[in-house]
């Protein structure tokens, strides 16, 4: 047993060194967030890192890699160094108010909010980051982030995470169950092949 179970390890080790020595994409290591891979997506994000040092998004979105993980103070480490690297990345201030809502301080996130909002006039990518935040800290007014949703909507009507963070956003807020349903199952019909909506789904009927 203590033979298989070594294995196991050189295996998962093996694994993880393969992984984090072939070439890696920003697309790469974005996917290993996503699936909960937490320690390959920092060994991919650092790599990127120091090929790149001056790429904000890199910094971003290794900041949340570790917020998805719960390693907040390396999360917010990596969010100032988005703003350090440039001023005028959005995102960066997204994540920095982020950080703000994990203390309950709103109004200290409020303007972080608005700073990454006046570097991203021309797409939604801010919007939806921001209400992302509230939905991640389980913010129980949902106001502010059903705003940003709804502006979001009419700037890209076609994406499929607008309507699944809607839907988050009716149930933590008002615990709109139906108006939850409706969006989770808008996406579905945008995307029949994406398992997310599905997912959402599964998780509203178990509630």
């Amino acid at each position: 047993m203590k033979t298989i179970k070594n294995a196991g390890f050189i295996i998962g080790i093996s694994l993880l060194f393969f992984q984090t020595t072939q070439a890696q994409t920003l697309k790469d290591a974005l996917k290993y967030t996503e699936n909960h891979q937490f320690e390959v997506a920092s060994a991919a994000f650092h790599k990127l890192i120091s090929e790149r040092p001056t790429d904000a998004n890199l910094y971003y979105y290794m900041g949340e890699n570790m917020y998805k993980s719960e390693r907040f103070d390396s999360a917010a480490f990596y969010y100032d160094k988005g703003v350090a690297a440039d001023p005028t990345h959005g995102l960066s201030y997204v994540g920095k108010g982020k950080m703000a809502l994990t203390r309950n301080d709103e109004a200290a996130a409020k303007p972080l909010f608005e700073k990454a909002l006046f570097h991203h006039t021309h797409d939604a990518k801010a919007l939806i980051a921001i209400a992302e935040a509230y939905i991640e800290n389980e913010w129980k007014n949902m106001a502010y982030a059903l705003e940003c949703l709804e502006k979001a909507e009419k700037m890209e009507r076609n994406n499929v995470n607008i309507y699944l963070l809607i839907g988050d956003a009716a149930l933590l807020g008002t615990n709109d169950g139906l108006t939850a349903l409706t969006n989770y199952e808008k996406a579905m019909n945008m995307e029949p092949k994406n398992p997310k909506p599905l997912i959402h789904i599964g998780n509203l009927y178990e509630r």
